[in-house]
């Protein structure tokens, strides 16, 4: 099997939990790459400073497109998170985009977009163990599991 039909098929058989994970750790790695970049000194390399500010606004704008992405999908009618978390998930959309544009401009580091992916990435990751737990325990009637919470066999 070709690498493109495994990711083909990874892609279709994964859950949405997984998929989110997988796009936040994908802008994730480009932010830190980009983090990474930034500590090296090319003021003697002008070509190579420019490259390295294009692959950084393109991972801003990738993280960009994620987080509106997820606003979207906050907004949408359908979307059963609770209000409250809704609320939050908005407030962190709006951080990423509003800092985002000041890394761009040289005005901020990726520091706080990396820390803010890396968060969510934690909670989806959690939420998706907690899911799987969920469907792999064994269903055990009340009544058997009173019984034996009493040590009674």
């Amino acid at each position: 099997m070709s690498v493109i039909s495994y990711q083909t098929t990874h892609l279709q058989t994964a859950s949405p939990l997984s998929l989110e994970i997988m796009a936040f750790q994908k802008v994730t790695n480009a932010l830190e790459h980009s983090h990474a970049e930034a500590q090296e000194d090319l003021s003697a390399a002008p070509v190579e400073a420019t490259q390295r500010q294009v692959r950084l606004c393109d991972a801003v704008y990738q993280n960009t497109r994620l987080w509106l992405t997820l606003l979207e999908d906050l907004n949408n009618p359908a979307n059963r998170l609770a209000p409250d978390l809704k609320g939050r998930l908005a407030g962190l959309a709006a951080t990423s985009v509003r800092h985002g544009r000041n890394v761009v401009t040289g005005k901020a580091t990726l520091a706080l977009l990396v820390d803010i992916n890396r968060a969510i990435m934690a909670g989806l990751t959690q939420a998706r163990n907690l899911a799987a737990q969920s469907l792999a325990a064994p269903s055990v009637p009340v009544e058997r599991e009173v019984r034996y919470a009493g040590g009674k066999a």
